[in-house]
């Protein structure tokens, strides 16, 4: 468990014994953990295998230089828990962290550590989410110069199930929708919902996660959906 002040009284996230972390419109509290009925569904297996590829390739495919330049990168760039707060990251991690999302979406797998700089932050102001009935649309603003021409520079798109409007957070469990390659311009880029179509009683929201053929990688950035 991730907390952050004096335990149960400053930020906290994740699982310790039977108690987990959450938060609500209240606040932070701790509740029971619950153990799922089905915990291993077909996209999370699908993750945990991708995972399980990746640490074989950093064994057994990966040069001791490259090896060597993921822990530098990830102890430089690093990355952000679940709290919002900076952390310093193992080699093997910021490998997995960088590729996981490109195996999933069938881009080429990045084996050289990128530069000592995460992918540039997209701007996208302008970008709107839309949904209606089982299809959705993306539509972003003005250019993206970010891709570059090389298709295998890419930004996936991921969106959570319909929920009440009620809820203070969104669902966390999303799920890969569209996906955006190199030398793409702005306009609308529509897909089928992975989730069952929403009424109009509901909400949805879509996070842009970018990922550079250098490996580097920004995201996600979270789109109330409309």
């Amino acid at each position: 468990m991730l907390f952050r002040g004096a335990f149960g009284g400053g930020a906290a996230s994740g699982k310790s014994g039977s108690v987990v972390a959450s938060h609500n419109s209240g606040g932070q509290y701790l509740r029971a953990r619950t153990t799922p009925t089905n915990p291993r569904s077909v996209f999370q297996t699908a993750v945990r295998d991708g995972l399980t590829f990746l640490a074989r390739a950093w064994s057994t495919l990966l040069s001791p230089s490259q090896r060597d330049g993921w822990n530098t990168y990830g102890q430089t760039v690093g990355s952000v828990n679940r709290l919002g707060d900076a952390i310093k990251i193992s080699g093997i991690a910021a490998y997995q962290r960088a590729n996981a999302m490109r195996l999933q979406v069938g881009a080429e797998r990045v084996d050289d550590p990128p530069p000592m700089v995460g992918a540039p932050a997209p701007v996208f102001a302008g970008t709107t989410f839309t949904f209606a009935g089982d299809q959705g649309t993306i539509t972003l603003a003005g250019t993206l110069p970010i891709l570059g021409s090389d298709t295998n520079s890419i930004m996936a798109v991921y969106v959570t199930p319909p929920y009440s409007p009620g809820k203070t957070f969104p669902p966390q469990n999303t799920r890969l929708a569209l996906t955006i390659v190199g030398n793409s311009t702005g306009g609308d880029f529509p897909f089928t919902l992975p989730f069952p179509a929403a009424d109009s009683t509901q909400q949805m929201q879509a996070s842009l996660t970018y990922s550079s053929i250098k490996g580097g990688l920004a995201g996600p950035f979270t789109f109330p959906g409309n």
